[in-house]
C-alpha cells in the first residue's frame, strides 16, 4: 500500500493528509470546491513545513510535490490509483453513504475505503458499495492531549487482511493501531 487519498479539505482531512505524507505515502487531498481546495492546500503546506498559523498564499505545487502530495478537485482522478481512501468530509450521514457509493465506482477494486468517523458503523457505508469487506471506520484522536494512536473499528463484515493492512498504515505513521471490536451491527444498519 503506497497511495492514499483523503476525501475532504476539512481540518481533519488536512491533518490526516499531513500524517500520511509524513509517513512517506504518495498522498492526494481531494476537495471538490476549487477555493476550498486552495485553502486546504495552504493549510496542508503549513502543516508539512511547520508553519501552522502563518499567513501565505495558495500551496506551492512544487513544495507539496516534494513531499509526494497532490491536490485534486475531481473525485474520479483523486481515487483512480488509490490503495486506501480515507473519507474526512463534512457531509451528513446519508451524504456519506452516497459518497461511498460514488467512491466505490471510481476507486480500484483493491482499494480499501475508510471513514474517519468511528461512531458510524462501517456496515452502513459498506452496504452502499460492492466491496463491503473492504470498508472500515477509523478514529483519529485530536490534540492537544491525543494519544499517538488511531482506533481501527473491527466489525463482522471486515476481511482480516483489511484490518491488518490498515493497522500497518497506522504503524507506519508512528501511531499505534487500537483494534476495537464492534460486536454486532446496530439496528437498521446491517
Amino acid at each position: 500500500m503506497e497511495r492514499i487519498t483523503v476525501i475532504g479539505g476539512t481540518v481533519a482531512g488536512v491533518e490526516i493528509a499531513a500524517l500520511m505524507a509524513r509517513a512517506g505515502y504518495a498522498t492526494c487531498l481531494h476537495e471538490p470546491d476549487q477555493a476550498a481546495l486552495a485553502e486546504a492546500g495552504r493549510r496542508l503546506q503549513d502543516r508539512l513545513l511547520g508553519r501552522q498559523g502563518e499567513g501565505g498564499g495558495a500551496a506551492s505545487v512544487a513544495q507539496l510535490a516534494a513531499v509526494r502530495v497532490r491536490l485534486e478537485a475531481v473525485p474520479e482522478v483523486a481515487v483512480a490509483d488509490a490503495d486506501l481512501v480515507i473519507e474526512a468530509s463534512s457531509v451528513d450521514l446519508p451524504g456519506k453513504r452516497e459518497l461511498f457509493a460514488r467512491l466505490d465506482s471510481f476507486a480500484p477494486a483493491h482499494a480499501i475505503l475508510a471513514t474517519c468517523s468511528p461512531t458510524i458503523s462501517s456496515a452502513y457505508l459498506a452496504a452502499a458499495t460492492s466491496r463491503p469487506d473492504r470498508v472500515v471506520s477509523l478514529g483519529f484522536f485530536s490534540p492537544p492531549l491525543a494519544p499517538p494512536a488511531v482506533a481501527v473499528i473491527q466489525e463482522p463484515h471486515l476481511a482480516p487482511e483489511v484490518v491488518a493492512a490498515v493497522a500497518e498504515v497506522v504503524w507506519r505513521t508512528g501511531r499505534e493501531p487500537l483494534l476495537l471490536r464492534r460486536g454486532r451491527e446496530p439496528e437498521g444498519m446491517a
